[in-house]
């Protein structure tokens, strides 16, 4: 069953209260280990204690959000290979890049992609698309609900560009409007290879929290890159 971003991060408030909490909410048995770290670290760690339960709720919350990640990732299967690219942002301009080495025709990854309401929310923050017509064509109006660590907010964009077949491209915009919130732009394109099909996301924006050390913002975005790669290969490693 796939389990939806709304879920995945339930799951994550309640192991970062309580580890072990959000993978019972998941219905997996992890949660009795969770437990008894925690007890074994409150009855061993003596003062640092608060400190380690603390740093431990924070990788609880993390496993309890990936039990519910549309499904866990097949270990070992290698199928879809992907690689990211996420270079220090130069003058609060940002790029990044996902590619995906899919085995799988491309007719069958653009029925996949092409599906804006589902495939738009394989990403790490997406929790729901609404699309305001039925056209595919630039001027397309988008609601994107984003919803992270508990909180919910509703961002904007329009389809800028769709070639069908082959990509599209929109917008995600705050509601503040286009000079704050990180406004950037997705790129998404597929071309045939001699394995498969090669699925690229490109990210352009500008970051708005300029008091934000750039490496930190640089770490921020290479995790993010690696969650939304990971939720990508999962997605494409299930039947289509």
């Amino acid at each position: 069953m796939r389990a939806t971003n709304r879920d995945k991060w339930t799951a994550f408030v309640l192991s970062l209260a309580v580890p072990g909490a959000g993978q019972l909410f998941a219905g997996s048995g992890t949660f009795v280990l969770w437990l008894a770290a925690v007890i074994a670290i409150g009855s061993l760690a003596g003062p640092v204690a608060p400190w380690a339960i603390g740093l431990l709720s924070l990788f609880s919350a993390e496993h309890a959000k990936r039990c519910l990640e549309l499904g866990q990732i097949r270990k070992g299967r290698g199928i879809v290979q992907s690689r990211i690219d996420c270079p220090m942002p130069r003058k609060n301009r940002v790029k990044l890049g996902i590619e995906l080495t899919i085995p799988k025709p491309v007719a069958v990854v653009w029925a996949v992609v092409a599906d804006l309401p589902r495939f738009l929310c394989v990403d790490p923050y997406h929790s729901r698309i609404v699309v305001l017509g039925k056209d595919r064509r630039p001027g397309l109006e988008l609601a994107l609900e984003h919803r992270a660590f508990g909180f919910t907010i509703w961002r904007f964009g329009r389809l800028l560009s769709w070639r069908e077949g082959a990509g599209y491209a929109f917008s995600d915009l705050s509601a503040r409007g286009i000079a704050s919130g990180f406004p950037h732009v997705f790129f998404v394109g597929i071309e045939p290879t001699d394995i498969g099909t090669r699925l690229s996301v490109r990210v352009r924006g500008k970051w708005t929290a300029g008091w934000i050390p750039r490496p930190l913002v640089r770490l921020w975005l290479w995790y993010v890159c690696c969650e939304h790669a990971r939720l990508l290969r999962a997605a494409f490693e299930e039947p289509c």
